[in-house]
C-alpha cells in the first residue's frame, strides 16, 4: 500500500484569473416579494464590470418590444444575506454590481434607470428563485446602502454575447468553484455523464473528465457551515480519498477506480459557498465510478 498523502488547502487558487473590483456604493431600492418580505437591492458600480452596449432611447424602446432581445447588462450578484433596516428588522438584501461608465447614463436618463432596476430585479429573482415586485419599489434618499457591502470576485475574461434561443437580458458574473473551472475548460473539458456520481447522503459530487488526452477526477464536497480550512484534513492515497472535520466528526471516505497523480492534484475551499473541491490527474484508470 502507498504511503498516504496530506494535503494542504489552497484558498488563493480561487484568486487566479479573478478580479477584486472596487466597489462604490450608488442607490438603495427597497421593494417586496410575492409574499410581502421587505427586500433591499444596493446597486453599486465599479469600472472593473464591463459596460453594456451604448444605445439610445429609441434602441431601448424597440429592445423593450422585442421577444427576444440582444441586449445584456453584464452584472455581479452577490450572495443573499440579512441586514437590518432602521425599525431593527432583518431583510434580505442583496448587493449587485453594474459598470460606471452605464450607471451614470441611468442617473441623467430615467428611462435607462428604470430599466435597470428591472434587469437587477429579473437577475436577483432568476438567481435566488424569488419574485420581486418590479412595479411597487422605492429607491431610498437618505441611504445608498443597506449593511456592509460585500467583497465581489469577478472573471477576467470578456463579456459572452447573447443568444437569439433565449430572452437574456442579465449576464452575472459568477464566481462559485464550479463556475470558475467550467468557464476556464469549457472547451477543453468533456465531462463523461455515465462517468458522474452524486451522492445525496453524503452531499458529494464525482466527476471524470476528459481533457484534452488526458483525464481527471473532479471530487466536490460540501462542508459544513463554520468550518475554516484548518479544521479540514485531507488525506489522499492513489485510489482513496479522504476528508475528515475533527470538530464535528464528519468524514468522507471512498475509494476510486484510478491511480491520481497525487502531486498534481489541486485543492480549495470556496467560503462562500461551503464547497471543497479536489481536482486530481488520473495516471491510470482502471474503471468506471461506482458508488459504494
Amino acid at each position: 500500500m502507498n504511503n498516504p498523502t496530506f494535503l494542504d488547502i489552497d484558498d488563493t487558487i480561487l484568486m487566479k484569473n479573478l478580479i477584486l473590483p472596487v466597489i462604490s456604493i450608488s442607490i438603495c431600492v427597497k421593494t417586496r416579494s410575492d409574499n410581502g418580505e421587505k427586500i433591499f437591492l444596493n446597486i453599486c458600480t465599479s469600472d472593473k464590470i464591463p459596460s453594456p452596449d451604448d444605445i439610445s432611447d429609441a434602441k431601448l424602446f424597440e429592445i423593450l418590444s422585442q421577444e427576444n432581445p440582444e441586449f445584456v447588462i453584464p452584472m455581479s450578484i452577490g450572495s443573499e444575506r440579512f441586514e437590518t433596516d432602521k425599525g431593527g428588522s432583518l431583510c434580505l438584501t442583496y448587493d449587485i454590481v453594474i459598470n460606471t461608465i452605464y450607471f451614470e447614463k441611468c442617473q441623467t436618463n430615467k428611462n435607462f434607470l428604470l430599466f435597470t432596476i428591472s434587469v437587477v430585479m429579473d437577475g436577483v429573482s432568476n438567481k435566488f428563485d424569488k419574485t420581486l415586485n418590479t412595479e411597487d419599489y422605492v429607491i431610498l434618499k437618505n441611504k445608498k446602502v443597506l449593511g456592509k457591502l460585500q467583497q465581489h470576485r469577478i472573471e477576467d475574461r470578456k463579456p459572452r454575447t447573447c443568444t437569439q434561443t433565449e430572452k437574456q437580458l442579465i449576464e452575472e458574473i459568477n464566481t462559485p468553484v464550479q463556475d470558475i473551472y467550467e468557464e476556464e475548460n469549457k472547451n477543453k473539458l468533456k465531462i463523461v455523464s455515465s462517468d458522474t456520481v452524486v451522492n445525496l447522503k453524503q452531499n458529494y459530487t464525482l466527476l471524470k473528465c476528459l481533457k484534452e488526452t488526458s483525464v481527471h477526477l473532479i471530487g466536490l464536497f460540501q462542508i459544513p457551515s463554520g468550518i475554516t480550512k484548518e479544521e479540514i484534513e485531507v488525506l489522499l492515497n492513489q485510489d482513496r480519498i479522504v476528508i475528515t472535520i475533527d470538530k464535528t466528526g464528519f468524514t468522507y471516505d471512498l475509494s476510486v477506480p484510478y491511480i491520481i497523480n497525487i502531486t498534481q492534484t489541486k485543492c480549495v475551499l470556496d467560503n462562500n459557498y461551503r464547497i471543497l473541491r479536489l481536482d486530481m490527474p488520473v495516471e491510470t484508470v482502471l474503471g468506471n465510478i461506482k458508488t459504494s
